[in-house]
């Protein structure tokens, strides 16, 4: 094995350990163009389609800190709160830091979330389409996109889903470097996370 290879593994393990034991993998500066760790959900080729129609994957999301979730835009429980909570941490950003961050929302239900429903979802969240993006995917893209996210997900005989609530921070190579598990959390830590992402 080339020594050269072996020490640069062994060094990105360290930091890795010591990045998830601190929670400040912030320090990791983005290397789009170099090959992504083995350990970014971004390694996923699932496919999906934008509000806007576009065709993407997972790692067009590169480059940049990333607050993603899951919901369905027929909920009428857990998912406006989820919403409520990803938009309390956008608050917590400055005009300039949430230019720097994007939030990426991933729908559940691959039948009727559908691009033009996901557009009006977010229009009536009023959120800003210049750094948020919603994301619709086949069944088999959302069932992979939750194992990774550690989100648990049912769908019930009604056609509602039953699922957990977890807001992932990911750095800008797609590693989960905090998760905000539940609804009505503070949303302090996950925006402190952001600020040491957005940090040289």
């Amino acid at each position: 094995m080339n020594l050269k290879y072996f020490l640069n593994q062994v060094g990105t393990l360290i930091l890795i350990f010591f990045c998830f034991e601190n929670l400040a993998p912030c320090l990791a500066a983005p290397t789009t163009g170099q090959p992504l760790v083995t350990h970014s959900i971004y390694q996923s080729k699932s496919a999906w389609t934008t509000q806007d129609g576009k065709a993407t994957r997972l790692e067009s999301l590169r480059g940049r800190p990333t607050v993603a979730a899951m919901i369905y835009t027929s909920c009428q429980g857990s998912c406006p709160m989820m919403m409520a909570d990803l938009k309390a941490i956008e608050r917590g950003l400055s005009v300039d830091e949430r230019k720097r961050v994007q939030f990426a929302v991933f729908a559940f239900d691959a039948k009727k979330d559908l691009p033009n429903r996901l557009k009006l979802f977010a229009e009536q969240h009023g959120v800003d389409l210049n750094y948020w993006s919603f994301f619709h995917g086949s069944s088999s893209s959302v069932r992979e996109l939750a194992a990774l996210l550690g989100v648990k997900v049912k769908q019930l005989e009604d056609g509602t889903f039953d699922h957990s609530n977890v807001i992932s921070v990911l750095d800008a190579e797609g590693v989960i470097v905090r998760q905000q598990i539940g609804l009505g959390q503070k949303p302090e830590e996950s925006v402190q996370c952001l600020h040491q992402l957005l940090t040289p």
